[in-house]
């Protein structure tokens, strides 16, 4: 069942896009389609302790657009504090391009999760140039005790520090683990930019492959 929902789910998007160009930007906004992958490890150097949460280490590395002509990839790594409901990583590293020469974007990343019935995740990361945020709730569908997937939305933006330039995105996504260490999540989202004139608007659909260690 969980593998019809995701065919089905992905069907949708690639009719999306192939349907943009047929329409024109005229009658559609125009769509774009991204795979990211999101590689999150953490070790634990000090136990919880009565109220005292656990003390470790988080690292990610990120892939934000795997189908960009321009490849990336941010790598962080921190201070992680956390609970059985929650953990909170304090984290600092890079981004850097194969496909830009001596090119170092630094970033201090702050990522927050809680379990609250419904899971909630937050992220703010100030880069050199810019600084970006994001924000998900995601509601549990559990059979038998068994997480079957998860069904919510995410809303995310990023604004430079030097002109107008940034965005703001919003949209419902369905998040599917395969395992204990590996979930897919499919999102689609409306996106809107700052012009001098007129806004941009566009959709983006968002295919994550989210790998945990």
């Amino acid at each position: 069942m969980i593998r019809i929902i995701a065919l089905f789910l992905f069907a949708v998007l690639f009719t999306l896009t192939a349907l943009t160009p047929a329409y024109g930007q005229d009658a559609l906004p125009s769509f774009s389609p991204q795979i990211r992958l999101l590689v999150h490890g953490t070790k634990v150097l000090k136990d919880m302790e009565e109220a005292k949460p656990s003390v470790g280490l988080g690292m990610w590395v990120i892939e934000p657009n795997i189908l960009d002509a321009n490849p990336q990839a941010q790598t962080t790594l921190g201070l992680r504090l956390s609970t059985n409901t929650t953990w909170i990583e304090f984290l600092g590293g890079g981004v850097v391009s194969p496909t830009t020469t001596g090119v170092f974007n630094p970033v201090f990343d702050v990522r927050a999760f809680a379990d609250l019935g419904v899971h909630l995740f937050s992220e703010v990361s100030l880069y050199g140039d810019a600084a970006y945020w994001y924000v998900s709730a995601d509601a549990p569908i559990k059979s038998g005790g068994k997480m079957l997937f998860k069904i919510g939305g995410e809303a995310e933006g990023a604004k430079t520090y030097r002109n107008t330039g940034g965005f703001f995105a919003a949209g419902p996504h369905v998040v599917i683990p395969w395992g204990d260490h590996f979930a897919t999540m499919v999102a689609f989202q409306f996106r809107i930019e700052p012009t001098a004139t007129v806004p941009i608007v566009s959709t983006v659909g968002r295919l994550y492959a989210i790998i945990n260690f």
